[in-house]
């Protein structure tokens, strides 16, 4: 059997188990802020089964509801200044190597 090359990933930021989802999100809000600029962004929750990654996203002060809040702000704000403001977002969830 061929043997496996070694990878190489780089990481922007890695949080232990300690960290709090305000922590992350605080991490994440400047791409939350990119998007509404008009950038693609993305977000990946990467770990072993049962390490919080549903949680970290999808949890009451996840990720996902605190984007949405951070962006549902911002555009009333836009909206009350006469800008309009289209978003769409996609979520993939990954497990076992099959796409849910």
């Amino acid at each position: 059997a061929p043997s496996a090359k070694p990878r190489c990933v780089r990481l922007d930021r890695v949080f232990g188990p300690e960290s709090a989802q305000g922590e992350v999100y605080a991490e994440v809000d400047a791409l939350v802020r990119s998007a509404l600029d008009g950038y693609d962004v993305c977000v990946l929750a990467y770990g072993a089964t049962g390490s919080g990654k549903t949680h970290t996203m999808l949890g009451e002060d996840g990720i996902v509801p605190s984007a949405a809040k951070a962006i549902a702000a911002a555009a009333r704000d836009r909206q009350r200044r006469g800008w309009s403001l289209r978003v769409r977002a996609t979520a993939v969830e990954v497990y076992a190597e099959k796409c849910f």
